[in-house]
């Protein structure tokens, strides 16, 4: 069950979930746009995996959009990569779906809009999880801890941030 969604322009800084199917072509294109202002993605492919998406996480304030975060289907060959580089596995039958593109726009961080990012994210889902973060991100990596996120395998050397080393985290699905 998706939570219920906010008016897109709403004055408030509460996020929402939905899934890319129920997006408007302004929410996946405000989207898209924020993703790749983070740096930490490429912009190659990027519509495509945004539609292909379990749930998007949105939210807005003063401008149209200052977060973003996403329960992501993760391509095969994509988790076959991290999976090598960090030497662990990460079966698609055992952790379905990968927590991605969590950014805040820099005039709206330092306020915990991340925590609630991702806190809408989790919200409802009962699958285990797993996220990736640079090892230098402490703001990411104290979020991901405060959700129970663990660091599973070895960090490997980031694509898209030359220097940088990436750790994969991974989540178990809450018990009922």
């Amino acid at each position: 069950m998706l939570v219920e969604p906010r008016s897109w322009r709403s004055p408030q800084s509460v996020p929402y979930q939905k899934p890319p199917s129920e997006c408007s072509a302004l929410e996946l294109a405000a989207f898209h746009a924020l993703a790749v202002e983070s740096g930490e993605v490429s912009a190659v492919g990027l519509e495509e995996k945004i539609q292909a998406a379990h749930r998007l996480i949105f939210s807005v304030h003063s401008r149209p959009l200052t977060g973003i975060a996403a329960v992501k289907n993760p391509l095969d060959s994509y988790r076959a990569k991290i999976s090598r580089k960090a030497g662990v596995a990460l079966p698609k039958t055992e952790w379905p779906f990968e927590l991605g593109w969590v950014f805040v726009a820099p005039a709206a961080r330092e306020n915990g809009l991340s925590k609630r990012l991702v806190a809408c994210a989790l919200h409802g889902l009962v699958a285990n999880i797993f996220a990736t973060a640079r090892t230098d991100n402490d703001g990411m990596l104290r979020v991901l801890r405060r959700f129970d996120f663990l660091p599973y395998g070895a960090d490997y050397e980031s694509e898209e941030t030359p220097g940088a080393r990436i750790q994969i985290f991974k989540r178990a699905a809450p018990s009922s």
